[in-house]
């Protein structure tokens, strides 16, 4: 089987990814009642501008902006019947401004359903849609598939399962909140268990994103490394917001993260990222720290 140019990237480099969407949507004016994903037809060229910067800032990889696009997410949108055309939409936006040696990352986020018995979603329902998305980022010209910011492990693995029917490879990450006993998600699942189960179902690389701030996630790669063979993946949060005057912060901006990306790196992150609150300049400077190794 040739080797995809991902994953001969991932064999001899640290591989890093770009940082928030939202986040910088928010700082273009995007309103309540709006997401990324309508803004991929509303406002395109704001989509555009955020996969620009995050590249300039030296990113390998640009994330779709459709975190949320499933139809069964869309339908709180009424936009199901048009989830197809927003990830082919979204793919497409990406894939324009990626410059030669990067990537793009079709985003697959969770359904916000819960699974029989906990809540009234069937494996099939959700197989459905996520077929359908990885489908058309597939369409839209992405490099891989990444499944991230699951709760669940048996829906990321829904997810996996219909990613890996396009025949991209596929990353993906698991978000867990920390417990008196350690990281859990909210379905109960440990990291070394979900990295186990994504990697065993075929994931090329597999980690956590959100919800932690670096300082923990360097603990939770540490236990997924020793749990598995695969790269893993950390995309931290800048911790929880704070708002002040109508303004909102974050309290680890990017020099907490320039000077912590070597210790999730040490810990067994070969992919690395930010989340909610990071920013081009986040992003600037974990490239730096990383060029710095």
């Amino acid at each position: 089987m040739t080797m995809s140019e991902i994953e001969k990237k991932l064999s001899t480099d640290i591989l890093l990814f770009d940082g928030a969407m939202g986040t910088m949507l928010m700082e273009r004016g995007i309103k309540a009642g709006e997401t990324s994903e309508t803004w991929i037809l509303d406002h395109p060229g704001d989509i555009v501008a955020v996969h620009e910067a995050y590249f300039a800032a030296g990113a390998d990889v640009a994330t779709t902006a459709t975190f949320g696009a499933t139809s069964l997410k869309l339908a709180h949108y009424k936009l199901s019947d048009r989830a197809a055309e927003i990830n082919r939409k979204g793919a497409e936006l990406a894939v324009k401004v990626r410059p030669a040696g990067k990537f793009v990352a079709g985003d697959i986020g969770p359904t916000g359903k819960l699974l029989k018995p906990a809540g009234d979603a069937d494996e099939a329902m959700l197989a459905e849609a996520f077929t359908e998305q990885a489908q058309a980022l597939a369409e839209g010209g992405v490099d891989f598939l990444i499944i991230e910011t699951m709760m669940d492990v048996n829906e990321a693995l829904i997810a996996l399962s219909a990613a890996k029917s396009t025949g991209l490879p596929v990353f993906a990450t698991i978000s867990f909140t920390k417990k008196p006993r350690g990281y859990f998600t909210i379905m109960g699942n440990k990291p070394g268990d979900s990295a186990r189960a994504m990697a065993e179902a075929g994931a090329l690389a597999v980690g956590t994103n959100c919800s932690l701030r670096i300082a923990d996630m360097v603990d939770v790669v540490a236990e997924m490394a020793d749990a598995v063979e695969v790269p893993i993946i950390a995309q931290p949060n800048a911790g929880n917001p704070e708002t002040e005057r109508g303004v909102t912060t974050y309290v680890d901006g990017p020099e907490v993260y320039a000077r912590m990306t070597p210790d999730l790196i040490r810990a067994g992150a070969r992919v690395v990222g930010g989340c909610c609150g990071t920013t081009p300049e986040t992003i600037r400077r974990m490239r730096e720290a990383i060029d710095t190794l």
